[in-house]
């Protein structure tokens, strides 16, 4: 069975356990002892963030070298006059110069992230997929209202439960129009069984997992094998394999751009971790 949580708390951690030589060639980031594909292994073209080295052959323009704006400064929120890096994860808006130039996404099918209460913000890595695709996405806070779904059975729920199917068994049954939007849960495993457990219409969504294992290259500690992936991770395979099921029209060649903060913390971390060594 396919697994996914939001993997959070404790402390730092370089994934790779083996050293690094170069710590901006993705394919070093990977341990091969662990099974199945992570977000490098499968050659996909990740935006980069401009602000550590220019990709090569992104999916969509890389921000201008020239043009940026450090992300280790800090700017007000325009919100909430917060002093932030990056984006505000209280108000989900990107900070600074630099929010212009930040690549955006239109999804194929609207998201929903359920957000437990007890989920810090700061650690969050659905936020991304808000800030890369503001018209798309839809962070709600957990607990839900009784009624917050009115057709809840013409939504894709991405968990394993025990009766869950694969994307394109779920697209050849019912088809993609009827799909209204794809929900996720952002929480610990802990909380994601118990969210489901008290939440009817959690329960009457069709649930969907994944056909193939993904590995994780999250930087925090976590008991969990490498299978449980990040939010951010779990929502860029649910789309990359539900396109793999839409007709040409529907799909979008800026899927990797929600990964564009991932990869550049995923890059600050291992940078850390190559110096400290």
């Amino acid at each position: 069975m396919m697994r996914w949580l939001h993997l959070s708390k404790v402390r730092w951690y370089s994934f790779s356990t083996k050293k690094i030589s170069n710590p901006k060639d993705p394919k070093q980031l990977l341990d091969s002892s662990c099974p199945g594909k992570s977000i490098f292994d499968l050659y996909i073209n990740i935006p980069d963030s401009g602000f550590l080295s220019r990709a090569q052959g992104s999916e969509v323009p890389v921000v201008d070298q020239e043009k940026q704006t450090p992300l280790n400064k800090r700017f007000n929120c325009p919100s909430c006059q917060k002093k932030v890096k990056f984006y505000c994860y209280n108000c989900r808006l990107i900070v600074g110069p630099a929010a212009g130039l930040i690549p955006k996404v239109e999804l194929p099918l609207p998201l929903d992230i359920i957000k437990h209460v007890k989920e810090n913000d700061s650690q969050s890595t659905g936020i991304h997929a808000k800030l890369i695709a503001p018209d798309s996405t839809n962070i709600i806070n957990y607990p839900l209202s009784e009624n917050y779904y009115s057709e809840p059975e013409k939504c894709l729920f991405l968990f394993p439960s025990s009766d869950a199917v694969s994307i394109k068994e779920a697209m050849d049954t019912d088809g993609y129009d009827y799909f209204q939007r794809v929900v996720v849960i952002e929480g610990t495993w802990y909380q994601a069984r118990q969210m489901v457990r008290d939440t009817p219409s959690l329960k009457a969504m069709k649930a969907i997992t994944f056909s193939q294992a993904y590995q994780t290259v999250f930087w925090r500690f976590q008991k969990f094998d490498s299978t449980h992936l990040a939010t951010i991770e779990a929502i860029y395979f649910f789309y990359r394999e539900l396109e793999e099921c839409l007709p040409p029209r529907h799909k979008s060649s800026e899927l990797g751009a929600l990964l564009f903060y991932y990869r550049h913390l995923h890059r600050l971390i291992q940078e850390m971790d190559h110096k400290a060594s």
